[in-house]
């Protein structure tokens, strides 16, 4: 769990650094593009779509992973819904392509019933169900994966990618795949709604959540 605290100090430290440092940079070149971005006025989805775009954007999003085969103890599995938070970084190629780094951190302790048999060794915290199959408990964990996002009309993405759930006890590998729509903001600010679905190897998770973000760096 300190590894874990720690990653997740190390994140936030770098995130809070690239936002100064874009705040700085949007601040040196205001002056320049002011008398060229005064004729398009309020038309953000013109801006969004031939306008000069930001290669990076960095978010941070609340939210909650809804876990269909969990619950609070091993007595209530049914579905629980788990607060979450994540921190998550975007490079785009061009105005429809980019890769992400999407960190998720689930803030409470929850059980799921797995859909492997009890009799495997598979972590301290485990127990069987009614059913025969196994329920492992899961402290709060950190997921990271690595996405490609495809952008199909402005402000509509979606993404798909893998990565790995890291909690105390075990760890998962997971493929996540999502979509979200995104408002702009002045000064390259924008908020956005989302949803995502985790497949890992032995329970299924639904995300869903509302992040802040921001854009900078000029494209060349």
């Amino acid at each position: 769990m300190s590894n874990m605290k720690s990653l997740a100090a190390v994140l936030l430290t770098v995130a809070v650094c690239l936002m100064g440092s874009s705040l700085w940079a949007s601040e040196a070149v205001e002056i320049d593009q002011e008398s060229t971005a005064q004729h398009e006025g309020s038309e953000d989805a013109g801006e969004h779509e031939s306008g000069p775009f930001k290669r990076h954007r960095i978010a941070f999003l609340t939210g909650n992973t809804i876990v269909p085969s969990g619950g609070e103890n091993e007595d209530r599995i049914g579905t629980v819904v788990v607060p979450t938070i994540a921190i998550d970084y975007e490079y785009w190629f061009s105005r429809k392509l980019a890769i992400g780094w999407y960190n998720d951190f689930t803030l409470s302790t929850f059980v799921v019933e797995t859909n492997r048999e009890p009799e495997e060794d598979n972590g301290a915290h485990s127990d069987s169900s009614e059913g025969g199959t196994e329920v492992v408990e899961r402290e709060p964990t950190f997921l990271t994966a690595l996405v490609v996002i495809w952008e199909p009309v402005p402000r509509l993405a979606v993404y798909t990618g893998g990565g790995r759930e890291f909690e105390p006890s075990e760890d998962f590998w997971v493929w996540k795949i999502g979509l979200e729509y995104s408002f702009p903001l002045p000064k390259d600010w924008d908020i956005a709604i989302g949803g995502a679905y985790d497949y890992k190897e032995v329970y299924d998770s639904f995300g869903v959540g509302i992040s802040f973000g921001k854009r900078f760096g000029n494209s060349r």
